[in-house]
């Protein structure tokens, strides 16, 4: 199966990613938040077990306690200070895709596309640098809107697809060939611009 896209690159592209890319800011501030607070409660949890079967012990030692509560004692302090370990270093904030994942390329308006997508592993496209030929393991990741599909790469821009510039195919059938292709699923997002939430 061979899937073509032909389109000229018009301002509520350029709109539509710009407001896909603040919403992905705002979802990966949400999780690096939530990883935060994961880690201050694991953490806290670990000394606080850690603590409770230390002064357990001790109190087992002193004779304020019965033999019998040093097992619980030994195992709350050995399962605290694994806690506290296996947690590991404080959670470093998530990693773009791509160095350009969040700028699209100046000359994205008004630019003509042209593309072909191909099952030899291979896929093509044309701007106005000319003719790039890549395989699709170059392609970091995929996402959609209820217009358009975008593909980044490592080492140059996102390649904007738009949904109405598919000639003699749909898009669904191109999504299900990006995820043969890739073996992981397409990311589905909502934007403004697209319409709310695709599938």
């Amino acid at each position: 199966m061979v899937f073509l896209v032909r389109e000229i690159l018009a301002e509520e592209d350029l709109a539509a990613w710009r407001e896909l890319a603040a919403q992905r800011k705002r979802i990966a501030r949400k999780k690096h938040r939530r990883s935060i607070r994961n880690w201050l409660g694991n953490k806290l949890c670990g000394i606080v077990n850690t603590v409770f079967g230390t002064l357990t012990l001790c109190a087992v030692v002193s004779g304020g306690m019965k033999a019998a509560w040093a097992i619980w004692g030994l195992i709350t302090m050995i399962g605290g200070l694994w806690i506290f370990l296996a947690t590991g270093r404080y959670p470093a904030r998530e990693a773009a895709y791509s160095p350009r994942w969040d700028s699209p390329p100046s000359g994205i308006v008004d630019l003509s596309i042209r593309a072909g997508f191909f099952e030899d592993g291979y896929f093509a496209f044309w701007d106005t640098s000319g003719k790039t030929r890549l395989r699709y393991s170059s392609i970091l990741c995929i996402w959609e809107d209820k217009g358009r599909f975008y593909l980044f790469f490592q080492d140059r821009s996102p390649l904007v697809l738009p949904k109405r510039g598919f000639v003699r195919c749909i898009p669904e059938n191109f999504r299900d060939f990006l995820e043969w292709e890739l073996g992981r699923p397409v990311e589905r997002l909502t934007n403004n611009q697209g319409g709310g939430l695709i599938g």
